[in-house]
């Protein structure tokens, strides 16, 4: 049974974050939508490490200090 869905491309692009994928889940991805079923999305986000303040007059010598 093929899944037909609207298209998703602007809610997933509208992220804060943009996922390195996303998939639908539940109801429609199973195969069971009802008329009024929304459509679930799950996706994965890589997000920036936070950066570190830099001290002035030291070198950065690639160290992780946590």
């Amino acid at each position: 049974m093929p899944l037909t869905l609207p298209d998703l491309t602007e809610v997933v692009a509208a992220e804060t974050h943009p996922p390195v994928f996303a998939t639908v889940s539940g109801a429609h991805l199973y195969g069971f939508p009802s008329a009024d079923s929304d459509i679930d999305l799950r996706g994965v986000h890589l997000l920036a490490e936070p950066r570190r303040p830099r001290v002035p007059g030291r070198a950065d010598r690639g160290e992780t200090h946590r």
